[in-house]
């Protein structure tokens, strides 16, 4: 929870919007389950539950999303990624600049990698 914590102040606010439409910005929680709950605020029940180890297909860069949709007013395609999801859906995060736009593609990554691997299986055995 602390990583969480100190992501989401490194980066203040992820603005999250959908292919469809824009939404605002957003309140992102990650679950030791391996879960992405985007809620309106902190205390707010989750308005999307995305499972990463299941659902999310690839973390993609702006700058290789071919059809990225309109940007928010001072959205850039380097301060952008995409978790892509089935049936051709995509979550679009936000940044306010490339470096923590960097980082938290990468914290997204290991996160996806760590429930994707044995480590994952072998610490949950323990636990049981």
């Amino acid at each position: 929870m602390w990583l969480l914590f100190f992501m989401l102040n490194k980066t203040e606010w992820l603005r999250v919007q959908s292919q469809t439409m824009m939404t605002g910005e957003k309140y992102l929680v990650l679950t030791m389950e391996g879960s992405l709950l985007v809620c309106r605020d902190a205390e707010s029940p989750p308005d999307q539950v995305v499972t990463l180890q299941s659902n999310c297909e690839a973390i993609v860069e702006g700058r290789e999303i071919l059809d990225l949709p309109k940007l928010s007013p001072g959205g850039r395609r380097d301060c952008c990624f995409a978790l892509i999801l089935p049936q051709n859906k995509f979550l679009l995060l936000l940044t306010d600049n490339p470096d923590d736009c960097k980082w938290v593609s990468l914290f997204f990554r290991k996160f996806l990698s760590f429930f994707t691997s044995h480590y994952f299986f072998y610490f949950c055995s323990l636990l049981l």
